[in-house]
């Protein structure tokens, strides 16, 4: 990427080509060569395929969104764009506000120890990105995550209703229950556009049938959904019944090309 640009510019067009490595060490070239361009009102930013994997990175991928945020007129392509963020990042809120015209967007939330702190950050990434369409949410070996805290992620994430993938890895967060599938349950209900979702219980073992076919109830009111994968490895209250049950619910949807649940009995 080579860019010699007049601070003068009122037109800019940065169409990278999807087959390009566009991470943290080229956002912030791509920011360095931006910074001083004050006069621009229309462009193209063409992010592609990108990878965000870094808070430096995120903060510079605000600085370059910023460039863009000040232009009458914008045309953004974010398609399959990734952005991992650290949900301990203390400097999320300067950040996010350049990220909200992002649609296509698939985020990673990683480091989640529920807290107070985790709470705060996810309520600023739903009201901040309220038209993301794609989740991954891990959360494995919280020993904090419980039914009750299950509940409040739940709320801090209900605005995102342009929402058509969710990943959520819960493996090892011994204290979720039934009660917390039923959370669950309600939480997705909300997203009627739905396509994919991965859910991963491994060694959460205090779930049992009535939970998975709890679950599985709510889940198929969702019509628009195409992609299900569930995994409750080291679930020793599941039975082979409860996961036919679970099977015999989700396959009368209508949309269903894909249906995954293991272990196999």
């Amino acid at each position: 990427m080579a860019l010699i640009l007049s601070n003068s510019i009122q037109n800019l067009h940065v169409p990278i080509d999807r087959e390009s490595i566009i991470n943290d060490e080229s956002l912030l070239y791509l920011a360095h060569e931006l910074k001083d361009l004050t006069s621009l009102s229309d462009g193209f930013l063409g992010i592609a395929e990108c990878q965000v994997t870094s808070e430096a990175g995120l903060l510079t991928f605000g600085q370059v969104l910023k460039v863009f945020d000040s232009m009458q007129n914008i045309d953004l392509d974010s398609t399959n764009c990734m952005i991992t963020i650290d949900l301990e990042t203390q400097s999320l809120d300067q950040t996010l506000q350049y990220l909200s015209s992002l649609t296509k967007v698939h985020l990673v939330l990683k480091n989640c120890w529920i807290n107070d702190s985790a709470f705060h950050n996810l309520n600023l990434i739903a009201r901040k990105l309220d038209s993301l369409e794609s989740l991954d949410l891990d959360i494995k070996c919280c020993q904090n995550l419980d039914d009750t805290n299950l509940y409040r992620l739940t709320q801090n994430l209900r605005n995102l209703t342009s929402l058509q993938k969710i990943n959520f890895n819960f493996s090892r967060c011994k204290k979720i229950t039934d009660m917390g599938l039923d959370t669950l349950g309600q939480f997705f209900k909300n997203f009627q556009g739905l396509s994919s979702i991965d859910l991963d219980f491994t060694s959460c073992e205090e779930i049992t049938d009535a939970g998975l076919e709890g679950l599985g109830q709510a889940l198929k009111t969702i019509t628009s959904l195409r992609i299900i994968k569930l995994c409750h490895l080291d679930c020793e209250k599941i039975t082979q019944a409860g996961q036919e049950n679970l099977k015999q619910a989700l396959n009368g949807l209508p949309r269903l090309c894909y249906l995954w649940v293991y272990p196999y009995f």
